[in-house]
């Protein structure tokens, strides 16, 4: 049994996806009991050669655990799974090391501007903030404060999968918590962007004929129903389009707009690391997260406003 309780819902889609789509069809023939040292190590090295690194240790994870149980059972007396470990392959490029240049950043945010705004704000809003494409989907007007000192952006939702219980095949979305605990947070944003939005939100009222108070519950990114939110398909779909028009690297991908803040704050910017891993919501090292973050408040993230 996977750790459920401790699992997101789209981690667990994963572990389903690898238990039927790689584990089962590998040792289907085989009993537990009869699985030798010598199959755990010619898996080892299939799921090493086809898939990620973190493919595999996340492959490789689930039947550890599995025999792990067969031990704790007694149907087994040894988790052959522990005397190998998957070794990190060589580092080749990948998509995540592109890198969009200011020309290329200033004809994506014109694309935007001038082509279905109300999907392109959201492409915006995570190049120039960093933030995730879940999150940018979840987020709500009233989420977005411009009438403060220090304009920011509070995320407190994120988009997640889940599989729908009439269909089996068909995955579903719906709006959950964050990543992790230290997703929860307030980005500032600078006066480019507040101008931005400001605009927006003047449009926006215009278009779905609302007041203040009924445009709080809308979401950013509205679908037909502005308080409902849009398929992660469609701001993908949008993506693909603006990626061609505006010529950008085939191998660039939504995801890639994430890093490519991160990489213009910390190189370009010269922005603290602590300061870029708080207004991303990185936790990749706990340890340091946690050290880090127990002493940066408010005040000193508003500091680098106007620099993002």
């Amino acid at each position: 049994m996977i750790r459920k309780k401790i699992l997101s819902t789209s981690t667990l889609m994963n572990y389903e996806y690898y238990i039927d789509k790689v584990l089962v069809p590998y040792f289907w023939k085989k009993r537990v009991a009869d699985i030798s040292v010598e199959d755990v190590e010619t898996f080892k090295e299939k799921i090493t050669k086809e898939f990620s690194n973190q493919g595999a240790k996340n492959i490789y994870s689930i039947l550890k655990q599995i025999l792990d149980l067969a031990v704790m059972d007694g149907t087994i007396e040894t988790n052959y799974t522990r005397l190998f470990k998957i070794t990190r392959k060589k580092k080749t490029k990948n998509k995540n090391d592109i890198i969009l240049t200011d020309l290329e950043i200033d004809r994506v945010c014109d694309y935007c501007k001038n082509n279905n705004l109300m999907m392109g704000i959201g492409v915006i809003i995570c190049l120039k903030t960093g933030i995730r494409k879940g999150e940018v989907i979840s987020l709500k007007l009233g989420d977005i404060d411009l009438k403060s000192k220090n304009p920011c952006i509070n995320i407190k939702s994120t988009v997640t999968r889940y599989k729908n219980e009439k269909d089996k095949d068909k995955i579903s979305y719906k709006i959950g918590d964050t990543k992790t605990k230290f997703s929860k947070r307030s980005i500032p944003i600078n006066n480019e962007l507040k101008k931005l939005l400001e605009n927006y939100l003047e449009e926006y009222k215009k278009k779905f004929g609302l007041n203040d108070k009924e445009l709080k519950q809308c979401f950013l990114i509205p679908n037909k129903n502005p308080k409902e939110f849009i398929s992660p398909n469609k701001l993908d779909y949008y993506f693909r389009t603006l990626k061609k028009e505006c010529k950008l690297n085939e191998d660039i991908h939504f995801h890639s707009l994430r890093h490519i803040f991160i990489t213009k704050c910390i190189v370009d910017k010269n922005i603290p690391v602590n300061i870029v891993k708080y207004i991303v919501g990185h936790s990749t090292s706990t340890s340091i997260t946690i050290d880090t973050y127990t002493h940066i408040d408010q005040d000193t993230i508003n500091k680098y406003r106007n620099e993002l």
